[in-house]
């Protein structure tokens, strides 16, 4: 090194001591300027969007979580996970420096746990032991997914003989008010074939949680279900990370090599609390009110679902559809993301069948990659029969049907009673697999 090097080095490093010094540096902590409802407006220069912060109450009370969502010139809008009930105008707000975790092992089996992975069961804190992984993971990738080739069975002949799932496949039960959503998740739960079984209750009436976990759970299932409640009257960032959450601890048991049913009841709830979230933070509401951030918010949480190398996560999503499916937004763009639906109709449901599935409107786009070729004709074949009948359904109420007119008609007008006795299935009886092949062979005189 020569000698004019030296003193500029010197005089560099004096240079850079000199601005430090003199420089007055500007605080990590943020604080409140306004509270408008679900929102938190803070005077925060380091924010960065999705961050997790904690506000501040009174020395007495525990701060809350919050999650920056948006940003104006240097003002952060901050969704909190709880009511906003004891924070003040001029609160700290400190970022929380990590991404928040939830805890999942074989000690989380059994238990109740609310949206943000915090046991609400009066039982003891999750252990330790238990593996922490973050709440918002990410998708794994198109190229490392392995194909859907597996059947899942759910138990319920109307879906295992016409509308057959497989391991790893995202499906959507969509229904308007009072066709069974609840009652059908709660049946695919109690006789699906799945080593753990992952419950979702996000936006759900808190008696529907305790009348779930009483009635529709056996004690014998009870050691293999999670379940994740964030009910209607929580703050919609904890609805909307209950979806992440329930979503993560069925991750965690895929990665140690489980097949995994996880049930999230509902996507619809888990859309509005997005809404609002949105339309607090000032966004444009477009159609139904659902501001644009709403959408890509979705596959976030639907494509984490599915195989992977190590274990499989086989969803179903509720959908509650008010009027036409094709004009409800969250409807169309769920359907696009997942691999199929189970669409119930309201005419079933008040003629007393259950499952009130229409089979017609019905599709899983994996039941071709998962079943032999005698149950897929077989299947093909019931739903000849069935879109024969609903053809000639007016003829038959009036009369003015002529038998030996047509063949196809002929037989479905001959097993439509059988058909519809083989659809519907009560609760408490479910069917396996086989014998619901057998059972479909026998009814279509395939034998």
């Amino acid at each position: 090194m020569d000698g004019h090097t030296i003193p500029t080095l010197k005089q560099t490093l004096l240079d850079l001591s000199n601005v430090v010094a003199n420089k007055s540096l500007k605080p990590l902590d943020g604080k409140i300027i306004d509270i408008n409802g679900p929102i938190v407006k803070v005077a925060y220069e380091h924010a960065a969007i999705g961050q997790i912060c904690e506000i501040q109450r009174n020395p007495l009370e525990k701060p809350i979580l919050g999650q920056v969502i948006a940003i104006q010139d240097q003002i952060a809008l901050i969704s909190p996970f709880e009511a906003c009930n004891g924070l003040s105008s001029g609160a700290i707000v400190k970022p929380l420096g990590k991404e928040l975790t939830v805890k999942v092992g074989d000690e989380l089996l059994g238990r109740v746990v609310d949206g943000l992975g915090n046991p609400i069961d009066s039982l003891d804190d999750i252990s330790d032991k238990a593996r922490a992984i973050p709440v918002k993971g990410v998708a794994p990738s198109p190229l490392d997914r392995p194909l859907v080739q597996e059947p899942f069975t759910t138990g319920l002949r109307a879906i295992d003989a016409a509308i057959t799932l497989g391991k790893g496949q995202r499906i959507g039960i969509f229904g308007p008010p009072g066709t069974g959503k609840s009652t059908l998740i709660s049946a695919i739960a109690q006789h699906c074939d799945a080593d753990v079984i992952v419950i979702g209750m996000i936006g759900e009436r808190g008696r529907e949680l305790r009348e779930f976990l009483d009635r529709h759970l056996p004690v014998e299932k009870r050691d293999s279900v999670v379940v994740v409640a964030s009910t209607s009257d929580r703050p919609p960032m904890e609805r909307l990370y209950g979806a992440h959450v329930a979503t993560a601890i069925a991750e965690g048991f895929r990665d140690q090599g489980k097949s995994v049913m996880l049930l999230m009841d509902s996507l619809t709830r888990v859309a509005r609390a997005l809404r609002e979230i949105g339309l607090a933070a000032g966004e444009i509401p477009t159609r139904r009110g659902y501001p644009a951030s709403v959408y890509p918010a979705l596959p976030e949480i639907i494509e984490r679902a599915g195989r992977s190398e190590k274990g499989d996560i086989t969803a179903i999503y509720t959908l509650l559809v008010e009027g036409d499916s094709q004009t409800d937004p969250i409807a169309e763009e769920a359907k696009s993301l997942m691999d199929g639906h189970i669409v119930l109709s309201q005419e079933i449901a008040d003629s007393g069948r259950y499952p009130a599935i229409d089979v017609l409107k019905s599709l899983s786009r994996v039941m071709s990659d998962v079943v032999d070729d005698d149950h897929k004709e077989g299947a093909l074949e019931l739903r000849k029969l069935l879109a024969k009948h609903h053809e000639i359904e007016l003829l038959l109420q009036v009369g003015e049907y002529e038998e030996g007119s047509d063949e196809v008609a002929d037989r479905a007008v001959e097993l439509m009673s059988k058909i519809h006795e083989f659809l519907a299935q009560k609760v408490e009886q479910p069917s396996k697999l086989d014998e619901t092949i057998d059972n479909l062979r026998e009814l279509l005189n395939h034998d």
